[in-house]
């Protein structure tokens, strides 16, 4: 789907049983903000949240930790740390977070 989160996502047409997995890759804060606005509703309780960028972006962080205060979200955030080769020295960085839907979250039935 081309354009921006903001105005593509709520038409994506997301079919009948949800989401299991959402992978967002928006770096700043409004669209990460946006892809958790539009779709978080949909993924199905144990249902998977992948979120790039929230260690090496300060708005994505922010726009995560904002959503799960907003939702009284409490289930653990797990790291996902890299290692890049830039040079003959590898460095290791913290990249993203991942959390499980817990199953007293909300869940929007698509119809």
């Amino acid at each position: 789907v081309e354009g921006w989160f903001s105005a593509t996502l709520p038409t994506a047409g997301i079919r009948r049983r949800g989401l299991s997995l959402i992978r967002a890759d928006g770096d700043l804060y409004t669209s990460t903000r946006d892809v958790l606005r539009a779709l978080y509703q949909y993924l199905q309780p144990g249902g998977v949240i992948y979120i790039d960028d929230y260690g090496s972006f300060g708005g994505c962080g922010k726009a995560v930790d904002e959503f799960r205060d907003e939702r009284n979200i409490s289930a653990p955030l797990h790291e996902i740390w890299e290692t890049h080769s830039l040079t003959t020295s590898k460095t290791r960085f913290f990249e993203a977070v991942w959390w499980t839907k817990g199953s007293d979250e909300p869940f929007a039935e698509v119809g």
